[in-house]
């Protein structure tokens, strides 16, 4: 063709808009310079340097019990050591960072200090948009010409309904997760039929293994330890209840203010939780 700058010639433009070249290119082109995929590893290493910093920073607070400094050592050298590889995976990285977050967690003074609520927010947000993906590769997909079983479909549509009704329910959570596995397995052996949704459906499956780790370890973790502290704190409540009861057998109306007649006790499991 000559000189690179040298735009195509009218022959050669007809001839690829007669023949269809022009439509397959539109699948191998890509508004960035990098493959999806890299760009998605790209993005998970500086979330693993960003917490390599937070790690850093608690172990160097002074303030660790041996047991937290230990595990949080272990998930910065493993960290350090994903970083190091050449060819890793965003499946890998990605669980590594989770490990990592799961350690800071336990460190950061429990599930009730901001810092671990902030970092509940955080994992939340990147699952909320990592749905959002994942439905939109479906929904390529299936433009594509890939079919999905119909039950198996809307059970999906109303998973994501229900999540964008009740936010961060993740029981829910979880189910939407195994039937979009169960959807990425219908669709495997329809790739090969459908090669336009092809980039579409290794989007979903990165980013469904990335989701996983979060749900399944961060936030499930995450979640235990709230239920593990609402259950304390109802216990505790419960104690005050009966020492309250028993001390109030020996009271007479004259030892009950009046301001606290009537009022209803406010535990503080429903301080935690407004709705319980």
């Amino acid at each position: 063709m000559g000189n690179a700058d040298n735009q195509l010639t009218d022959d050669v433009k007809e001839f690829i808009l007669r023949s269809g070249i022009g439509n397959n290119l539109k699948q191998v082109t890509y508004n960035d310079d990098k493959r999806p995929a890299d760009n998605q590893v790209d993005g998970l290493k500086q979330q693993a340097q960003a917490e390599i910093s937070e790690i850093q920073q608690l172990l160097n607070s002074g303030t660790l019990d041996p047991e937290s400094s230990k595990r949080l050592s272990g998930a910065l050298h493993l960290l350090q050591g994903a970083l190091a590889k050449k060819n890793i995976s965003a499946a890998e990285l990605s669980a590594a960072i989770t490990d990592a977050m799961i350690a800071t967690v336990s460190a950061e003074g429990g599930p009730n200090s901001p810092a671990v609520k902030k970092r509940a927010e955080k994992l939340w947000h990147q699952v909320d948009v990592d749905n959002k993906d994942i439905d939109d590769d479906f929904t390529k997909m299936r433009k594509a010409g890939v079919k999905f079983n119909d039950s198996l479909w809307n059970r999906h549509e109303q998973l994501m309904a229900d999540l964008k009704e009740h936010p961060h329910d993740l029981k829910k959570q979880k189910e939407l997760d195994a039937v979009d596995d169960a959807l990425l397995v219908q669709a495997q052996p329809q790739i090969g039929q459908n090669p336009d949704a092809k980039m579409a459906f290794n989007d979903a499956t990165d980013k469904s293994k990335e989701r996983n780790e979060m749900v399944n370890k961060a936030l499930t973790e995450i979640n235990k330890q709230l239920s593990k502290t609402n259950t304390t704190d109802a216990a505790l409540d419960d104690q005050d209840k009966t020492k309250a009861k028993s001390a109030g057998a020996n009271l007479t109306m004259d030892d009950v203010k009046v301001q606290n007649v009537g009022q209803k006790p406010k535990s503080v499991a429903n301080a935690i939780n407004p709705s319980s």
